[in-house]
C-alpha cells in the first residue's frame, strides 16, 4: 500500500493548528525548516520517518494517527475508539447512533454480499 502523503500532510496541518502552532514554531520545535514543514503539509515533500516521529512528538499525537488510512488497526483498538465516541452521549444521542450504525452495518453487509456474488461469476 502506498502512503497517502496528501492525507498525512493534512493531518499534520490540522494537528499543528489545533496546538496553536505556526509552521515556523513547529519547524523550530522539530529542528526542521519552515519550508520543509510547509512542503510536508502540501505533500510536495515526503517526510522521513524521523521527521514524522519528531512532528508527532511535538504535536503530542501518535504517528499512527498521522498515517491513519495507511495502518491496519487490531480490532481491540477500533473498539476502544468506538467506546471513546460513546463517552458523554445522552440516551437520545445514543439511540440515534445505534440506529445509524445499524443502517450502516446493513449497507456494508449488502455491499459485501454483492461484491462476493460478483466474484462468483
Amino acid at each position: 500500500m502506498k502512503i497517502d502523503y496528501v492525507a498525512v500532510g493534512k493531518r499534520i496541518k490540522k494537528a499543528r493548528k489545533a496546538c496553536g502552532l505556526t509552521q515556523e514554531k513547529l519547524a523550530e520545535l522539530t529542528g526542521l525548516s519552515t519550508a520543509h514543514i510547509g512542503k510536508i503539509e502540501v505533500a510536495t515533500n515526503e517526510p522521513s520517518l524521523q521527521a514524522l516521529v519528531d512532528i508527532a512528538n511535538t504535536l503530542n499525537i501518535g504517528v499512527d494517527s498521522l498515517l491513519a488510512d495507511n495502518v491496519n488497526y487490531p480490532i481491540v483498538y477500533l473498539r476502544k475508539d468506538i467506546e471513546e465516541l460513546l463517552d458523554g452521549v445522552t440516551p437520545q444521542e445514543l439511540t440515534v447512533m445505534i440506529a445509524t450504525l445499524t443502517t450502516l452495518r446493513h449497507s456494508l453487509v449488502a455491499a459485501r454480499i454483492l461484491r462476493n456474488e460478483g466474484l462468483k461469476d
